[in-house]
């Protein structure tokens, strides 16, 4: 049924996974064994707050024991910026460091994925961070290998080539895209994710599920493997979110929202995402506000720009949300109504002044998020979005 959606134009395409995936309960108890041959000198990327659990400090001695040295690195940040990176590299640099293993969120694997490259290039890390209009500067030497143990249930970087931050001199969010920074081994173990706060567990979980509805709208990179791992995202994630909210000690709700958000992660390795989340990082970039709550308030928005404007009827995308029957851009809405999440941008704090700055930030710096869906959208179709999520 999915690859007859694409049949016609999907005459061949390339699967590309780098990463070694080791997903279950308890599945970080292994790590001595998963890491025996990945370094010997090992930077270990984490918080202070997650350094305080039996299960994270069980991790750090279990490294220690399987006789790698460890350097400590505590990201003090929210969200991963740049000068922070650059900072830690000229801490760090000199180190002989071969593994770099990161254990938290989205923004602690993303950190620890841009602290590889400073450990091993000279210059800023904002000179690798690539965006409409700025062209990337290309690694040339060999990073450190890089391990990831996620702690939530979100971003699916633990699988992506891609390191996002911002830039608070420029107000800027964008990312460093690279298979060469996708992690050599994520162990995905939803044990850990069970001390996930519930506002933490709810935007994390809006992020798994935009990311597997975004790469599966970006037609002009989807193929029907991503199609695939993204609707299996989609069907897990809409229905486990709503129960793992009701309960964080369900054992197999936890599973599923690891399992959405995995699978969210590989399905943007391969295609991508949207005008969603460009949106979203940009918003992200001038505010600093959480990056799964703004993804969760422009999600809804884009859909029902789809549906609404464009006529676009997204059958296969409604059923995997569980309803066939009701538009996809109501579904959504409904799920983030039920389990607490923004779906405007006031309740982010943001200010009418500030939508013309995002208008100008998502046609400028983050222009290529608009041909990254069923149909090709204009300028006029930002202002639409911004008007969805700015009630009057």
């Amino acid at each position: 049924m999915v690859f007859s959606m694409t049949y016609k134009r999907a005459a061949s395409f390339s699967i590309h996974v780098p990463t070694c995936i080791e997903f279950g309960w308890g599945a970080s108890e292994r790590i001595d064994e998963l890491l025996l041959d990945a370094g010997r000198h090992c930077l270990l990327v984490t918080q202070a707050n997650l350094l305080s659990l039996p299960a994270i400090d069980g991790i750090r001695k279990a490294v220690e024991a399987a006789g790698k040295t460890v350097h400590l690195h505590i990201v003090a940040e929210e969200e991963p910026d740049s000068a922070s990176v650059d900072r830690a590299g000229r801490e760090l640099r000199g180190q002989p460091i071969d593994l770099v293993l990161a254990i938290g969120g989205g923004s602690v694997i993303d950190f620890a994925k841009a602290v590889s490259i400073v450990l091993t290039h000279e210059g800023p890390i904002w000179d690798y961070v690539g965006y409409t209009g700025k062209p990337a500067r290309q690694f040339e030497n060999q990073l450190p290998t890089i391990v990831a143990v996620p702690t939530t249930s979100g971003t699916g970087s633990e699988v992506t080539p891609y390191a996002v931050l911002i830039n608070n001199k420029l107000g800027r969010k964008a990312a460093i895209s690279s298979p060469l920074i996708a992690p050599k081994v994520a162990i995905v173990d939803p044990e850990l994710t069970v001390t996930m706060p519930v506002e933490v567990t709810a935007y994390t979980g809006a992020d798994a599920l935009a990311h597997a509805i975004e790469s599966f709208l970006n037609a002009p990179m989807r193929t029907p493997f991503s199609a695939m791992v993204a609707l299996e995202a989609i069907r897990t994630g809409a229905k486990a979110l709503p129960d793992v909210l009701k309960d964080g000690t369900d054992r197999q709700a936890r599973s599923a929202m690891a399992w959405t958000s995995l699978m969210g992660g590989l399905a943007i390795s391969m295609a991508g995402t949207g005008v969603g989340h460009a949106m979203a990082e940009v918003l992200g970039g001038l505010t600093h506000v959480a990056h799964g709550k703004t993804v969760a308030v422009f999600l809804p928005a884009v859909l029902r720009l789809l549906e609404d404007y464009y006529k676009l009827p997204l059958p296969m995308l409604r059923a995997a949300l569980g309803d066939g029957s009701r538009p996809a851009s109501e579904q959504v809405w409904l799920l983030w109504q039920e389990v607490g999440l923004p779906l405007t941008l006031p309740e982010l704090g943001v200010g009418q002044g500030e939508l013309s700055q995002i208008r100008q930030d998502t046609l400028d710096y983050m222009g290529w998020a608009m041909s990254a869906s069923p149909v090709a959208l204009q300028s006029d179709d930002v202002d639409r979005i911004l008007s969805y999520v700015w009630p009057e």
